[in-house]
């Protein structure tokens, strides 16, 4: 297959008689991917459920210092963000990328490191929480010896992701420029968010960056991603291209420019 048939408006254009598009896939880790989002899921809705007790006035875990409801309150947002979230994600990368370059990823070895590697990450985050040694950042209570593996494991998933995507020539369906995008922001926005409150700045501009953290993460983590998957599923769903390439970059770019600094709003009315 040739890189001029790949469609910047139709991401199901894979001629299947001259790539054997399923064999890039590795189908059994994306099964795996989804199968530990969907074990992080049940845990958070635990943490959730523990912490939501609260409102009726009953904790049965009283006394229980390991297990207080305000430490598995911080599992709970961290199993959804770090566990559900982005297993879920790394899932759908493996399905989506090979099958929009036509190429495998750098490394089937490394993606299932970065599998058990993120799996440790993930449960030691928990377990470090659980022992009293979050982080006071809102999203970012990871203990700070976890953060620079979290750090470098993200580092590469960027790496062996990108490698089908840079051997690419000609014009790259919009999922793609999601993608790319995710993996630098995503970087940068856990960097921002775990190492400068942390050790750069202190006191209410330490508040202020924490803000960010919240908001980017969101926004530069979960929507690029999640936008690109919807741009790569939906014409797929539907039998029907995309209306216009275009348009589509505008809203890239629209998320670009105006949404990475607007996170102080989560403060808004605080002192």
């Amino acid at each position: 297959m040739t890189e001029a048939t790949l469609s910047t408006t139709y991401p199901g254009d894979a001629d299947e008689s001259t790539v054997d598009v399923a064999n890039l896939v590795e189908e059994r880790l994306v099964m795996w991917y989804f199968l530990a989002g969907l074990g992080y899921l049940m845990v958070s809705f635990a943490g959730g459920l523990l912490m939501a007790l609260q409102l009726v006035k009953w904790n049965p875990l009283e006394g229980i210092e390991y297990l207080s409801p305000g430490r598995w309150r911080m599992v709970h947002t961290n199993a959804v963000a770090y566990g559900f979230i982005a297993n879920c994600f790394l899932g759908a990368l493996h399905w989506a990328i090979p099958r929009l370059t036509l190429r495998p990823v750098l490394s089937r070895p490394l993606s299932y490191f970065i599998f058990v590697a993120w799996q440790v990450v993930v449960l030691s985050t928990a377990v470090g929480i659980l022992m009293g040694q979050a982080q006071g950042v809102e999203w970012g209570e990871t203990p700070v010896w976890i953060d620079p593996l979290a750090l470098a494991g993200l580092a590469l998933v960027a790496v062996n992701f990108m490698a089908p995507i840079i051997q690419m020539k000609g014009p790259m369906y919009v999922t793609l420029w999601y993608f790319m995008a995710a993996f630098v922001w995503t970087f940068l926005t856990y960097a921002m968010g775990n190492f400068v409150p942390q050790y750069f700045v202190p006191g209410t501009s330490a508040g202020a960056i924490a803000g960010l953290f919240i908001h980017d993460l969101v926004g530069l983590f979960v929507t690029p991603l999640a936008w690109g998957l919807m741009y790569y599923f939906v014409p797929i769903l539907l039998k029907k291209p995309i209306w216009s390439h275009g348009l589509s970059l505008v809203g890239f770019w629209g998320l670009a420019f105006f949404y990475p600094l607007n996170g102080i709003h989560h403060f808004l009315y605080t002192p």
